[in-house]
């Protein structure tokens, strides 16, 4: 059980954020010297370009800043921080906008938008990493950094969605297609750019923190907490990262692609998908690591006459003549006579990864646990396979995703170093729907699932999390905070479900924000559109290579 050691005292009215309408909002003309300052644009409600730049990936999550600055370089980024905090405004900061959650959004608050700062470079001749690094500004699309490192002839860590940027993905820790072979974003993390909470430009490494004052004074420490807060302790609390810098590697000769099909139900109603689950739990944790990839089941509309299937789409980092390929062959050579089967052998990472298809935008809610080695028994099937087959609920879908990964040096929940499956659920719905409904049911499988599993994924894991600090962060929670406290004391970076969330407070009335006095004795802070559509995304972890 998790405390919260807190003295519940609200600061002053004049200690809340100033939203529009009131007498502390700045004029007009303040927002135009602002802007004239700015190398990017300001965007409001009726300009151009404005809807756009509030969209999110969660379609539900709807909310309208009160103006937009789209940055174009940190510069920006630092006047847009400095401008907010002396007009006590509420911000965000947003990307790529796929924070299921909504954390990047918010009505009544001034957006900080990075999605324009796009910019990236190669090293080769690295003297850190020995196959190279590559720069990338925050607001970057992984598809588009995989495309611009293949012409080198390298690889990197990214996410498996093409749209999603480089910001909340990898501070939330980020896992990945190769993350089984390679680690997670956060395993190869080399330095950020950050912005933090006074206005100074940080850069921060493993070995060094480099900090430029407002002032252009420079202080260089040894004090590394802000680089290992930012490697998995989540986006939106600690500051505002505008650069990243990630460690290359060579590709492999070849890149296989594994696709696996059975039916669930066979026509006379026997249940294959079960025995298959259980098969492929068992033996996916000992495959080499060269071997990444994902599950997923599958079920279409009930009042459609469709079959259900329990999917398996592996990826082998290499040709599809080594001894490590010739593994799968312990989980393909199963229950033949109903399966399909099929391989593609790719040159690149790249020609494979350019033909995955993004949807666009959900209505829907996710959530999450980190699987341990026994948490693979027949009842966790028994729950897919009812989920899969809308048993619990059949005007809703559900899905499941997780990640293959490295050592622990980073500040990701000690879960991920010693599980064997990463399974993250989400359920979508149609519109029109009811919402609150539909929460209520995901919250309910959350909690369901949260029986199998030790600890979460933050960047997929539902709003309302009981002892969230401990589901996301583990042990490592303690620490996070303190650094919190240290970099950013007057919590001027808030989200819902960050670290050091427990001192505010955001009403939805009026988006206004109160901030909560703490005592500083309190060291221990105790996919589819389609209806009925279940999609089962497990990734493995492998108890030899643990996260």
């Amino acid at each position: 059980m998790w405390f919260v050691g807190v003295s519940i005292i609200c600061l002053t009215v004049g200690e809340r954020r100033c939203s529009p309408g009131e007498p502390c909002f700045p004029s007009e003309e303040v927002f135009a010297n602002f802007e004239s300052g700015l190398v990017g644009s300001l965007l409001y409600p009726n300009d151009t370009g404005y809807d756009s730049m509030i969209i999110m990936y969660n379609r539900w999550r709807v909310k309208k800043p009160f103006a937009v600055v789209v940055a174009a370089t940190t510069s920006d980024v630092q006047k847009s921080l400095i401008f907010a905090k002396k007009y006590n405004l509420h911000f965000h900061v947003k990307n790529s906008g796929h924070d299921f959650n909504g954390r990047s959004i918010h009505s009544k608050s001034l957006q900080i938008n990075l999605s324009n700062m796009t910019k990236s470079a190669v090293l080769l001749n690295s003297s850190r990493a020995e196959d190279g690094e590559i720069m990338v500004e925050s607001g970057k699309r992984w598809v588009d950094v995989y495309e611009e490192v293949n012409g080198y002839d390298r690889v990197v860590v990214g996410g498996s969605s093409h749209n999603v940027s480089m910001g909340g993905y990898t501070l939330g820790g980020g896992h990945s297609p190769m993350c089984r072979m390679l680690g997670m974003a956060v395993d190869n993390l080399l330095e950020v750019e950050m912005v933090s909470a006074n206005g100074s430009i940080v850069r921060a490494t493993a070995n060094y923190t480099s900090i430029t004052n407002s002032d252009g004074s420079i202080q260089n420490t040894t004090d590394t907490d802000i680089f290992w807060a930012l490697s998995g302790g989540g986006g939106g609390t600690f500051g505002i990262v505008t650069k990243f810098y990630f460690r290359l590697h060579r590709p492999p000769s070849k890149f296989v692609r594994m696709y696996l099909r059975y039916p669930i139900l066979l026509p006379d109603g026997t249940n294959v998908g079960k025995p298959v689950m259980m098969n492929w739990f068992q033996k996916l944790p000992s495959l080499p690591r060269e071997w990444g990839g994902h599950f997923l089941a599958f079920h279409g509309l009930n009042n459609v006459n469709t079959t259900s299937y329990v999917l398996l789409f592996m990826n082998h980092f290499g040709p599809n003549v080594t001894e490590s390929f010739r593994h799968i062959y312990h989980i393909t050579d199963y229950y033949e006579a109903a399966r399909f089967v099929q391989y593609e052998v790719y040159d690149t990472f790249w020609e494979y990864e350019k033909t995955v298809t993004d949807q666009q935008s959900i209505n829907g809610y996710v959530y999450n646990s980190l699987l341990q080695n026994g948490s693979f028994t027949e009842p966790l099937v028994d729950f897919i396979i009812e989920t899969v087959l809308g048993g619990a609920n059949p005007n809703i879908m559900s899905s499941f995703t997780g990640t293959l990964t490295g050592e622990d040096t980073t500040s990701v929940h000690p879960g991920f170093r010693h599980s064997i499956m990463a399974l993250t659920g989400g359920i979508g719905w149609d519109t029109p729907y009811n919402i609150t409904e539909a929460i209520q049911y995901g919250a309910r499988l959350s909690d369901k699932l949260q029986e199998y599993g030790d600890g979460m994924y933050p960047n997929e894991a539902g709003a309302g999390v009981k002892n969230w600090q401990q589901a996301f962060w583990g042990a490592n929670y303690d620490r996070l905070l303190e650094i919190k406290q240290k970099w950013d004391p007057q919590h001027y970076f808030i989200c819902r479900e960050c670290v050091g969330s427990e001192y505010y407070n955001v009403t939805n009335a009026n988006q206004q924000t109160t901030i909560l006095n703490y005592s500083s004795a309190a060291s221990k802070i105790e996919l589819l559109k389609t209806k009925n559509i279940i999609l089962l995304l497990l990734t493995v972890l492998t108890k030899i290579e643990i996260c």
